[in-house]
């Protein structure tokens, strides 16, 4: 699915603020990159999960911390980002975001969803930690972690943004990174039909 149809931009600077308190204010500058399928195909047909390194003429190379870091703003030291699989997904989103949706579907919620419910501070939404948290979501379900399915993210995510502060102390990068490694590793698998990653590091 293609998301600028619903690009999302904030304008209430309470709610960038706990977007910059969370370490996700240079990703959310970030605009739309257009990415070169054939480019991605050819790189990626030279992976090798072994070594997370490309195998070029010229010798290896990958993508470092280094680069994650530079290019999205992200940490990449700091506490581990490990999700523990939570089963009371509705009261979790009603605490967190204070909206319910009419489907939670194995945990995930469409991204569709976050956009239309949270991406106007309305008299209806005022509770800009909310805004924050559903904004912070949208970048992880498009930009950072996507799904192949394009239109869902997961609610586990949700866990680590209850407090923005301690939020921004996660290692936020080198998840992204350890995702994009093993999404390359199963794209460059004989059975691998769809994958889905941050794409956008590969390519710049």
């Amino acid at each position: 699915m293609d998301h600028r149809g619903f690009e999302w931009d904030l304008t209430s600077e309470s709610v960038k603020g706990r977007v910059k308190e969370a370490g996700f204010d240079i990703v959310s500058s970030i605009r739309y990159v257009r990415l070169d399928h054939a480019l991605l195909t050819s790189f990626i047909e030279r992976w090798r999960g072994e070594t997370n390194t490309f195998h070029m003429p010229v010798g290896e190379m990958t993508i470092t911390l280094q680069d994650v870091e530079v290019l999205t703003g992200l940490r990449v030291d700091g506490r581990a980002v490990v999700a523990n699989m939570y089963e009371d997904w509705e009261n979790l989103c009603e605490e967190l975001l204070g909206e319910v949706p009419e489907e939670i579907v194995k945990g995930m919620v469409p991204i569709s969803w976050l956009y239309s419910t949270f991406s106007v501070v309305s008299e209806q939404h005022k509770n800009e930690d909310h805004v924050a948290r559903a904004y912070i979501l949208y970048l992880i379900g498009t930009r950072l972690m996507p799904y192949s399915s394009g239109n869902l993210v997961h609610l586990k995510w949700l866990m680590f943004v209850a407090d923005f502060e301690a939020c921004g102390e996660f290692a936020w990068g080198a998840a992204v990174l350890a995702n994009l490694y093993h999404e390359m590793r199963r794209a460059s698998g004989r059975h691998c039909s769809t994958t889905s990653a941050c794409y956008t590091l590969l390519q710049v």
